[in-house]
């Protein structure tokens, strides 16, 4: 199945309001516990690298992302999501943003 934009997850984000050096990453839970979901930069036209994460248990799982690969500048963003066996449900989406 193709990737499909999650309705009413758009949002901006610049790492460099955060100072010097930021790691982020992202984490959420698949209520259906099938399927796949990543970060999509609308801005640069591009999946996030390493963002794409699946599950396939059946029951609702949560997901956590190793370190993406956030774009310098203000950019917007949103999350798609694929799920072969049909539909799928992302609850509590949010960025982890760590500083040093």
């Amino acid at each position: 199945s193709d990737w499909t934009k999650i309705s009413g997850t758009d949002f901006s984000f610049d790492a460099a309001l955060y100072g010097g050096s930021v790691e982020v990453s992202w984490q959420g839970w698949i209520e259906n516990g099938k399927g796949s979901v990543r970060l999509y930069d609308s801005t640069n036209h591009r999946a996030v690298d390493s963002s794409e994460l699946s599950v396939d248990s059946g029951v609702r799982s949560s997901f956590y992302s190793k370190p993406i690969s956030i774009w310098r500048g203000q950019n917007q963003y949103y999350l798609e999501g694929k799920n072969p066996w049909g539909e799928m449900t992302v609850s509590g989406p949010r960025l982890r943003i760590v500083t040093r």
